[in-house]
């Protein structure tokens, strides 16, 4: 009977080395399916590295006017532990045009007082 399990690889995924040890997989994805024969072929294996990297949320901080240079907009990536998981707000204007927008006041203090 065949089991449901998926196979480990018997081949390193950028030099097809047969593995005669034990493969690395990605640290990243830990995705089973591709593994290696070594750090080297790991790292040389660049459209592996573009598949697996998660998705980023992309923000737009806008400035105070004690922190305004030019641009008065900075670009930030939102991870998935920054405070605005648990302090933002939805913005309404969301439901309108079908696209998420989260409002956040980021301040020393906590970010919804002014």
């Amino acid at each position: 009977m065949a089991s449901s399990q998926s196979t480990p690889p018997k081949e390193c995924a950028a030099c097809s080395k047969d593995a005669s040890d034990q493969l690395l997989t990605c640290p990243r994805c830990q995705n089973e399916s591709i593994s290696y024969c070594s750090q080297e072929c790991q790292e040389a294996d660049s459209q592996h590295s573009w598949d697996c990297r998660l998705p980023v949320v992309q923000g737009i901080q806008i400035l105070c006017d004690g922190e305004r240079h030019d641009p008065p907009f900075n670009p930030v990536e939102i991870t998935p532990t920054h405070q605005i998981y648990e302090y933002g707000d939805v913005c309404p204007v969301s439901e309108v045009i079908d696209l998420p927008i989260v409002m956040f006041r980021h301040s020393t203090e906590h970010p919804l007082n002014m």
